[in-house]
């Protein structure tokens, strides 16, 4: 028997402590008191524990795979409980780092923590009868779990996918094996826009010539919300499914996604826009909280991705600099930046370009990197020229903090911090922060 402990930010599921022992499930609520079933070599709990004296916070799950999809750690546990819980193991961590003078912002969390992600992504696999099935994968195996009812999954989303499933049976379209044979196809990507309802499918196959051909193209074009279809070829099966090259086969090749005050980004396929639509717009809310008093003459968007912030703040800046990697994400960018004077886009990575846009002067530097931090050139960059502000999104708290320590030791003061809770149920947490140069 043990005792679900606190949780631990960026953690993968939930740490039970037995004795002097612990175990890690894939879910679970802090306080949960549970008899486990620990089986082979490598002591891993029986999935299928026992609760035995639930948790206070401890609310039903509406996942009837909870235990054994592994994607959403905290599903069981009250949502407010869940953001009072991930509030105060980073307020933890900011006073171990030495933290006093920095202020921590309240964590409001998402009005809709169900239904939230508006960006579905699932594998393809073989059912009964060689039925076509989509869901995710049980963690740490190439077992399939079932959930095309994900309740985390935007509605728009489950029901494009309830309408999309019978089109490919009907035109013979098979999941492909894991062992690279059989069917054609790996999986199926939805992206939706709940203000306007456009959704954006993406077929993830082995080719660039679907099963069904023609037919199958004009039917799936014509389901409600469709402005752009395509392909993320493939040939063999991978842990990831959208990967270029990008095939349009019918519809615009963008699909419009849209902030509050107007701003629409238009991405294409392999384009990165957040998961969740409300979490992006509290994402640019917070971004703006920090945001120097009036316009800025210069800023630079390191990480740009499309332009989330640059296009969503245009009224902040005069002129804005974004660096971004991705092929896609650029070409969309500088789609748009034709009507966006003072727009200018380079492309390529990072940590090759942070040294040439400081050297342009910046009055405000905003990094967004991936989950794993800012490349330590990227760092070395933003110390030896420092602008007046530094505005740092961050996806991964681990990382962020391994950040920080480097930026405070150089040029800057870590003054704030801000929180959203982009991925309900999840110990995953997504922070803003300013830095002043000192």
């Amino acid at each position: 028997q043990g005792v679900v402990q606190p949780i631990t930010l960026g953690q993968d599921g939930v740490t039970v402590l037995c004795d002097r022992d612990s175990f890690t499930l894939s879910a679970g609520v802090p306080g949960d008191e549970m008899a486990l079933r620990v089986r082979g070599r490598a002591g891993q709990p029986d999935p299928h524990v026992d609760v035995i004296t639930p948790s206070s916070d401890r609310v039903p799950s509406p996942c009837p795979v909870l235990e054994v999809c592994g994607a959403c750690t905290l599903l069981a546990m009250a949502y407010r409980a869940q953001v009072s819980a991930k509030a105060y193991a980073l307020t933890r961590i900011v006073r171990n780092m030495g933290g006093g003078n920095i202020k921590l912002g309240r964590l409001e969390g998402l009005k809709s923590p169900l239904g939230y992600r508006t960006k579905l992504l699932m594998p393809a696999f073989s059912g009964k009868g060689d039925r076509l099935r989509f869901g995710f994968y049980r963690p740490g195996t190439i077992r399939p779990v079932m959930a095309e009812h994900c309740p985390v999954q935007h509605p728009l989303c489950l029901g494009l996918l309830a309408m999309v499933r019978p089109l490919l049976q009907k035109h013979g379209v098979k999941a492909s094996g894991q062992d690279n044979k059989g069917g054609w196809l790996h999986g199926i990507s939805i992206r939706v826009d709940p203000p306007t309802g456009a959704v954006e499918l993406v077929l993830c196959g082995r080719t660039a010539d679907p099963p069904g051909g023609v037919e199958l193209i004009e039917s799936l074009a014509r389901l409600p919300g469709v402005t752009s279809l395509a392909v993320s070829v493939t040939p063999k099966r991978s842990s990831y499914l959208l990967t270029p090259p990008f095939t349009l086969l019918a519809g615009s090749g963008r699909t419009p996604f849209t902030l509050k005050g107007g701003t629409t980004l238009w991405l294409s396929p392999g384009s990165f826009f957040q998961t969740s639509h409300e979490g992006a717009q509290q994402l640019v809310d917070r971004v703006e909280a920090f945001w120097p008093v009036g316009k800025v003459k210069l800023m630079a968007d390191l990480y740009g991705g499309a332009g989330l912030f640059a296009r969503a703040l245009t009224g902040r800046w005069t002129k804005a600099l974004v660096v971004e990697r991705s092929k896609e994400a650029v070409a969309d960018l500088k789609w748009a930046s034709k009507k966006l004077p003072g727009l200018e886009v380079w492309q390529g990575a990072v940590e090759d370009q942070a040294a040439a846009a400081l050297r342009r002067s910046p009055d405000l530097v905003l990094v967004d990197p991936p989950r794993r931090g800012c490349k330590g050139a990227v760092l070395g960059a933003l110390n030896s020229t420092p602008p007046p502000t530094l505005i740092y999104v961050s996806c991964g708290v681990e990382s962020f903090m391994h950040d920080a320590r480097i930026l405070n030791k150089g040029a800057f003061r870590l003054t704030d911090i801000s929180m959203v809770d982009m991925f309900p149920h999840t110990t995953h947490l997504e922070l803003v922060a300013k830095f002043e140069a000192k």
